[in-house]
């Protein structure tokens, strides 16, 4: 009974990251810091903030003292539970269509990867400091840039105009790393024959 992509129309979003969170190439701490940022200047904006893959992080003293300085994840002054959660594994597809309305990530020397390609097929507004991608960019480390484009997603990606042009540019730029685009294929055959040339010139093929 879930719709598989995004759902325009929550007026206070809910926020989610997805990094594996085991090594430093990809983990959970500067979207959180990033979520972090934007709570502290727009808590109207965010219903719940959700960092997938951390249950691990769960108990282990530095984590629990990073989270513990997050405004975010303190409970409300009235009593109750902060935005914030730490969740374990889970099937993309599946939590995006029940829980998700922003996509946050933060990725270190690596391209984007199967993460934020589904999520740009499903048309989940993508903060991310990947460069020349769809969705609302953040320059490196910078948690108060991202802060700031996760506001800008929040409040701007729900109009009819931008949920178009947001569509055309996923399509667009999916098209650039199908195995079956002609430029892919073309790249893989020329890489392909001179493994062949070096071999039969008895060169190293590795």
């Amino acid at each position: 009974g879930l719709v598989p992509g995004y759902v325009p129309g929550r007026v206070k979003k809910r926020l989610a990251s997805f990094e594996p969170s085991i090594n430093l190439i990809k983990t959970c701490h500067i979207p959180m810091l990033c979520m972090e940022w934007a709570f502290r200047k727009r808590p109207d904006l965010i219903e719940q903030a959700m960092v997938t893959n951390s249950f691990h992080l769960k108990g282990r003293l530095s984590f629990e003292t990073f989270v513990g300085a997050l405004d975010i994840a303190k409970p409300p002054a009235g009593g109750g539970i902060g935005c914030m959660s730490f969740e374990s594994r889970y099937n993309l597809p599946f939590f995006l269509a029940k829980y998700v309305d922003v996509v946050c990530s933060h990725q270190w020397i690596n391209v984007p990867n199967y993460l934020l390609y589904d999520s740009w097929y499903l048309n989940f507004p993508v903060v991310s400091n990947v460069p020349n991608v769809p969705g609302y960019s953040y320059p490196g480390f910078d948690a108060r840039l991202g802060g700031d484009a996760i506001i800008k997603a929040i409040t701007e990606h729900d109009t009819p105009a931008r949920l178009e042009q947001y569509a055309d540019e996923c399509d667009l730029f999916l098209e650039t790393v199908l195995a079956t685009s002609e430029t892919n294929v073309r790249a893989h055959c020329e890489a392909l024959d001179e493994v062949f040339a070096q071999a039969r010139h008895g060169g190293d093929p590795s």
